[in-house]
């Protein structure tokens, strides 16, 4: 494999993040949510704090308010319905280690979501 086959599929990408970018740019505000469409807040399922319990598992956060826990097909339904935006709230706090980085049962239960 020579360099050239690598290098220019890199610069190709990148042109077209740039190219993206630089459209999201132009726009304003009002342009960018209007293309957003019709929306869905999946609250504070992602998002819950509490001062009066410690937060050691990501289904306990998730349920602290009586939310349900969201899944795929939720999430699949939700586009059915003709929603193309969804507002997906997360904290982080109770799920960050000594040095920093994502705990990765919080980081895996957040990926069964949103991918």
């Amino acid at each position: 494999m020579n360099v050239l086959s690598v290098i220019l599929p890199i610069i190709l990408l990148i042109s077209l993040i740039f190219d993206y970018l630089n459209s999201m740019i132009k726009k304003n505000s009002f342009q960018n949510v209007r293309e957003m469409g019709i929306g869905y807040n999946i609250g504070n399922t992602f998002d819950s704090l509490s001062l009066y319990t410690y937060i050691e598992i990501p289904e306990k956060q998730i349920r602290l308010n009586g939310n349900i826990a969201p899944t795929k097909e939720m999430i699949k339904k939700i586009k059915k319905y003709g929603f193309k935006t969804i507002r997906f709230p997360v904290t982080w706090m109770y799920f960050i280690d000594d040095e920093g980085n994502i705990k990765s049962e919080w980081m895996t239960r957040v990926k069964e979501v949103v991918t």
